[in-house]
């Protein structure tokens, strides 16, 4: 839950959407501005999403150094999920949409556990 809030968007596109409420401010950038902000908000999804997972390591009984392994081999499987399920459920009825971001989830969080319990 923490990574996908860490994200800023919304999990499904509403039918009538403007493209303001799916771009947000990045609508009105261009060229190497936009560059730069896509990155910058790539960078602030990743910290901010690796902030729990080291924080919650030690109690799952791993140490912080795997879970930031785990995280790391992980990571662009996870945003290549992101990109495809925000593809397919862009006009999804809201109902099934969070019950197959729920599996997802489930899915990609998986193997992040069982890398930390494991000790990687």
């Amino acid at each position: 839950v923490a990574s996908y809030v860490s994200t800023r968007r919304i999990p499904f596109d509403l039918a009538e959407a403007e493209p303001e409420l799916a771009s947000g401010v990045l609508i009105e950038l261009t060229g190497r501005v936009l560059l730069l902000a896509l990155y910058m908000l790539l960078a602030l999804r990743a910290f901010s999403q690796l902030i729990p997972l080291v924080l919650l390591a030690p109690w799952l009984g791993g140490s912080w150094a795997s879970a930031l392994i785990a995280y790391t081999a992980w990571l662009p499987l996870t945003w290549a999920v992101y990109a495809t399920v925000s593809n397919i459920m862009g006009r999804s009825r809201v109902d099934l949409a969070v019950k197959r971001l729920a599996e997802i989830y489930l899915i990609l969080l998986a193997p992040v556990v069982v890398g930390v319990l494991g000790g990687l």
